[in-house]
């Protein structure tokens, strides 16, 4: 296959499977009163248990300064905490509240129910094809950065 037609083909997918995936997400984080890059911060807090403000803002590609003002609101929400760290009082430390935590679980278990049609075998080969789209990424910037 042609790289042109490689490439196409991997934007017209990432964007059908970005749609359905909202898809997804839509009506259960309405339920919520959240986005989905709210659900996807409070999703990163959760799996580092944790985090700075600007280790989030690496983790879901967004500007320090968006991703801080999100985790005000969601702090005002009741559904994260931000602490300054005392040695360095420009990096702030994001933990999820037990409302937070809660609401991720919650969330959690309804998307994952959403996905009754996938088998083992299905989600082996899905996540084995995304692995090696990563890698070949991976490989072109590597390149990139050492002409």
């Amino acid at each position: 296959m042609e790289p042109a037609e490689f490439k196409n083909q991997v934007w017209a997918l990432m964007r059908d499977i970005t749609d359905r995936m909202n898809g997804v997400f839509h009506p259960i984080i309405d339920r919520y009163g959240l986005t989905i890059m709210q659900m996807r911060v409070l999703f990163e807090i959760r799996r580092e248990d944790g985090c700075t403000v600007s280790g989030l803002s690496r983790r879901v590609c967004a500007a320090g300064t968006n991703v801080s003002a999100l985790c005000k609101r969601l702090e005002r929400e009741g559904l994260l905490e931000r602490s300054r760290d005392p040695r360095d009082e420009r990096v702030v430390h994001i933990t999820l509240t037990g409302e937070g935590r809660r609401t991720v679980d919650e969330v959690d278990a309804l998307v994952t129910r959403a996905f009754p049609l996938l088998n083992e075998e299905d989600a082996e080969v899905i996540l084995d094809g995304m692995q090696r789209l990563s890698l070949l990424l991976q490989k072109r910037d590597s390149i990139q950065e050492n002409p």
